[in-house]
């Protein structure tokens, strides 16, 4: 589930064939499409009839078009940048330090929120709400099916799937905004120094 709920959280190509030219959801995908930059606050809802519970954590995430990104999910944080990927949980205070090779393939499951129609094809639903269906050439750690709805104001509102777990996943996006160009800063590991590291490498 944390590895999708990020992925939900760079660039698409074309716009879905199946959207009106004056279909609202154009907008947000331009959006997403001309920033090198996108920031998004979250808070990802876990549904589970098994054990009849309902988990919310809030988090943000500051995805760049170079494949850097930091993301924070409830204590938790997940920051990549140009040489390493770190993952800091803050229950353990414990942080796993990965090198990216040079020949690495892009995490998939953390920019495909800024690329939907790369890897879905998007078909209205009703008013403000589509069907999204993975392309078969996308990779089968993303969500097959999701249901996008956008607010009252054509923003990006709720995306909802079901896991491998038969469990409603929402990513309900409180705000976002799209930008030239990523502070650097922003990837710069600043953890706690009482902070285990663990080399994986």
């Amino acid at each position: 589930m944390l590895s999708i709920c990020l992925t939900i959280l760079l660039a698409c190509s074309s716009h879905s064939d199946s959207l009106a030219d004056n279909d609202p959801l154009h907008p947000v995908l331009d959006r997403m499409t001309q920033a090198d930059c996108c920031r998004f606050e979250f808070i990802s809802i876990l549904e589970s009839d098994v054990f009849e519970s309902v988990d919310s954590t809030t988090g943000t995430a500051l995805i760049s078009a170079d494949d850097r990104y930091d993301i924070l999910l409830g204590p938790d944080r997940y920051l990549r940048n140009n040489e390493f990927l770190y993952s800091y949980s803050g229950e353990n205070e414990q942080v796993t330090l990965e090198r990216i090779e040079s020949s690495a393939v892009p995490d998939e499951t953390i920019r495909f929120i800024t690329q939907l129609d790369q890897h879905y094809h998007i078909q209205p639903l009703s008013s403000g709400k589509y069907t999204l269906t993975r392309k078969a050439d996308s990779g089968s750690n993303l969500p097959q099916t999701i249901i996008l709805t956008l607010t009252e104001s054509g923003e990006l509102d709720c995306l909802e799937y079901i896991d491998d777990n038969g469990d409603t996943n929402r990513i309900v996006i409180a705000a976002s905004s799209f930008q030239s160009e990523c502070d650097s800063a922003a990837f710069v590991p600043n953890f706690p120094e009482s902070t285990e590291i663990i080399k994986l490498y």
